[in-house]
């Protein structure tokens, strides 16, 4: 049993350190999910969520031992991979979705990310959290955070036109780098 507790020890540490997460692999490529009329994004989808949202669309990824089709990675080997896949797709443009990319076990990593690669590349957040919880917890280098649990009474349509972007719950708020908010009623116009 003390090898199972250091086990356990070891686990709760690297949970702490942030230093890795759990993503579906190998990545996809979004056109709908970057709030351009233009972009393709390289996307990655996080594992784990503590919201369980009523109609969740992603729900194999609220688990964050989810197994199938996903890596356990390291920041710089997530940081290599998404560089690799950027250039095969030639974009500068990323979206970092889930389950829950700024959840407890996952805010460390995410913001490790984002600070190697935002001088380069354009980032989208996808997160349940909101304003405050982004600024109390120091998240920045994203380009667009779109903030906001799905609410299935609030539901509508997720697409995009040339026009605008349409997220999938009417509460979910678009901001920019500044957290100035940019969409109302979950549509945001791009011009």
């Amino acid at each position: 049993s003390g090898s199972r507790k250091d086990f356990s020890m070891q686990s709760f540490f690297k949970i702490l350190k942030g230093n890795s997460m759990r993503l579906k692999y190998p990545f996809d490529c979004t056109f709908i999910d970057y709030p351009d009329n233009e972009s393709c994004a390289v996307i990655i989808y996080v594992m784990g969520c503590e919201n369980s949202c009523n109609g969740c669309h992603n729900i194999q990824f609220i688990d964050y031992d989810y197994s199938i089709g996903t890596k356990e990675m390291e920041v710089n080997e997530i940081v290599n991979e998404l560089i690799i896949a950027c250039n095969r797709n030639r974009t500068d443009k990323i979206v970092i979705s889930g389950g829950e990319c700024l959840s407890k076990r996952n805010i460390e990593t995410t913001k490790q990310i984002l600070e190697k690669m935002f001088e380069k590349y354009k980032i989208s957040l996808y997160t349940s959290y909101g304003k405050y919880y982004i600024i109390e917890n120091e998240v920045k280098g994203f380009t667009f955070v779109k903030s906001g649990l799905y609410d299935v009474t609030l539901k509508q349509e997720s697409k995009k036109t040339n026009d605008y972007i349409m997220f999938a719950s009417k509460n979910q708020i678009l901001y920019d780098e500044n957290l100035n908010q940019l969409s109302n009623e979950g549509i945001y116009y791009f011009n």
